[in-house]
């Protein structure tokens, strides 16, 4: 075998992996339950920010200041495969520790969420409980085939 077809070998099979790795979507093998990972804040304080990998779209949820009269939580979704066009106002939903549903004010900051795109970033902005519930959910639906994404956070 030339040394040519060789390093073509090579180079070919190093290209498949680096596109199997990065753009082909993984889904989770038969389990209904959402995947989501946590890491630290960046403040002893700070909620965990959360990130769901279900499907071909990534979700990461930070949430922003909960001492004030508006909540806050910074969400950014990625893709390699479609756009997402959905109006994400319409798929969030914020409850607290009995069922009760958070008001959402406004979506702020980054792209529209009603227009198409691989990458969306902005800010879902909830106007405080009356009083400071024990823990939060916040939910995203619909989104690339996944009927529901769930965020809990225990708040201190």
């Amino acid at each position: 075998m030339k040394k040519s077809t060789l390093i073509l070998i090579i180079l070919t099979a190093a290209a498949a992996s680096f596109f199997a790795v990065v753009f082909v979507p993984h889904h989770p093998s038969g389990n209904a339950k959402s995947v989501v990972t946590q890491q630290l804040g960046t403040n002893s304080s700070a909620l965990a920010s959360q990130t769901n990998t279900d499907g071909t779209v990534q979700v990461s949820v930070q949430p922003g200041d909960l001492q004030s009269s508006e909540w806050t939580f910074a969400v950014s979704m990625n893709t390699h495969s479609g756009n997402l066009p959905q109006d994400l106002t319409q798929s969030v939903t914020l409850t607290d520790d009995k069922g009760n549903k958070i008001a959402l004010l406004r979506w702020e900051n980054g792209v529209p969420s009603s227009m198409p795109d691989h990458h969306k970033s902005g800010t879902f902005v909830f106007a405080a409980p009356a009083s400071k519930p024990q823990s939060i959910t916040l939910t995203i639906s619909n989104i690339s085939g996944v009927a529901i994404r769930t965020f809990s956070w225990n708040l201190p």
